[in-house]
């Protein structure tokens, strides 16, 4: 099972010369070698959603059908459910992300650079989910061929992480002559979380007998739980505040660029506005970003299982009203004690840490390609939210006051895909996923990001250009 959505990825918005503040998310030295000066966000969101398990047959749904206030799904299957089930692998994963931008800056003045990020942010991700679990979901317990089947399962992993983010960037140009350039880059973000969880099963090996019947014979799993909600009544705690859980996050890159043409020495007595922006032949950056963790001790439990086991009669019978409920539940059914299976009241999860690397390479006037490779690593915490990776090739041509990007991109290293976002002046939009905007082919998810900015570019004081006495304002 494989649901995305993933905002993190973003071409249209990270990899032009224009996007400064929002470059910076990808790789912190990047903004130094942009052409804005001052670079200021107003609002961005990216989503991304993606699920390659259930899905709907694409002459039965286009994106103009959501205008209609009277359509309706359409239903499939003795269940009439309003999709289908994509048969696949016999594991999958799944990886979700959100992310909305707000208000920040970007200044560069000689060679160093510094910003402002705030963002607000959601991620979750699992490995490992067995196809017949799928089923189960699908057809519920009710599914004759799965009955009366001993399944074990094991290394099954999902998390889920909610936060706000405050980004310090710092930026500095290291080296400065004849046709080179290099540039590094830093930045701190202090970590507020609004909540977490996650779910780690080490063994499962059971058999469902009917549709309410389940022989859990083997069970070893972990699971935590942090929010700010009072878990005896599922209503917000004001005494808690909206977070639970902080951390530290930290950012690190570093471009090396290829000139056109020599460059001459940097003058400390220009003002920013007077650097102009250099041509260059390609650049190249590193980075990894996303490194850091959230840990949760407000509010929070863990709970332990440990090679228990359970014959589960009349499961479709239970109902469970708080969340204290459910977890009382579940201890008392394997333990015979409802608390006993409470192991800890704090934990941490690591960010969806990630090591990209960037390449953009100058074909000639307006025109440019890049290509970026973004591969997860491990964050400092035993749980984390996982990064799906991402390869993409993508061709553009800008200006001062429009941009268009044609990303062609790989996630997962399998489900290939084309994109569109163009710029106009200070505003972007695009997508990852053209073709299912478009209608074309079965209807798996969606995708779209956008941002408005303000930027001044380098090159133009208010007395450079003659034309317009108070200077060139550009909304970009």
């Amino acid at each position: 099972m494989t649901f995305r959505l993933n905002g993190q990825e973003i071409p249209g918005m990270v990899s032009g010369n224009y996007q400064a503040v929002n470059s910076v998310l990808l790789n912190p030295s990047a903004p130094l070698h942009s052409k804005p000066w001052l670079d200021i966000n107003i609002l961005g969101l990216a989503l991304y959603a993606e699920n390659t398990a259930f899905y709907i047959p694409g002459e039965n749904f286009s994106w103009y059908n959501l205008l209609n206030p009277n359509y309706e799904l359409a239903k499939f299957g003795k269940y009439e459910r309003p999709y289908l089930l994509n048969p696949g692998p016999r594991l999958y994963n799944f990886y979700m992300s959100e992310r909305l931008l707000l208000p920040g800056f970007q200044y560069t003045d000689h060679n160093y650079s510094f910003g402002l990020q705030l963002s607000v942010r959601s991620a979750a991700s699992g490995r490992r989910i067995p196809y017949e679990m799928l089923n189960f979901v699908y057809y519920d317990l009710a599914y004759p061929p799965q009955q009366f089947v001993e399944y074990t399962d094991y290394d099954i992993q999902s998390t889920a992480l909610n936060w706000a983010e405050i980004g310090l960037n710092y930026g500095r140009t290291i080296k400065y002559e004849r046709f080179t350039i290099i540039n590094a880059g830093i930045t701190i973000k202090k970590i507020l979380a609004t909540g977490g969880a996650y779910v780690n099963i080490d063994n499962l090996r059971y058999m469902v007998e009917n549709d309410s019947t389940v022989d859990i014979r083997n069970l070893s799993a972990e699971f935590g739980l942090s929010a700010p909600i009072d878990y005896n009544t599922n209503e917000y705690d004001n005494k808690l505040g909206p977070f639970t859980g902080s951390g530290f996050g930290l950012d690190l890159g570093i471009t090396y660029i290829r000139t056109s043409r020599e460059i001459r020495r940097m003058n400390s007595e220009d003002r920013p506005c007077d650097w102009r922006f250099i041509p260059y032949d390609y650049r190249l950056g590193i980075s990894i970003v996303d490194w850091g963790y959230a840990s949760f001790s407000g509010n929070a439990q863990v709970h332990t299982f440990n090679n228990v086991r359970h014959y589960w009669d009349r499961i479709d019978t239970i109902k469970f009203s708080t969340i204290n409920d459910a977890l009382h539940e579940i201890s008392n059914r394997f333990y015979g004690d409802p608390n006993r299976s409470l192991s800890a009241n704090s934990f941490s999860m690591g960010l969806p840490a990630a090591l990209s690397v960037q390449f953009d390479y100058h074909l000639r006037d307006n025109w440019y390609v890049n290509t970026t490779w973004v591969q997860g690593i491990p964050a400092p915490a035993g749980v984390q939210v996982r990064r799906t990776p991402w390869l993409a090739a993508t061709p553009r041509y800008e200006t001062d006051y429009f941009e268009l990007n044609i990303p062609v991109s790989l996630y997962d290293y399998r489900a290939p895909r084309l994109g569109l976002s163009f710029r106009v002046m200070g505003f972007t939009i695009g997508t990852d996923k053209l073709g299912t905007m478009l209608g074309m082919g079965d209807f798996y998810g969606m995708d779209i990001y956008f941002s408005a900015r303000f930027s001044l570019l380098k090159g133009h004081c208010p007395e450079a250009d003659e034309s317009t006495p108070c200077g060139r304002l550009d909304f970009h």
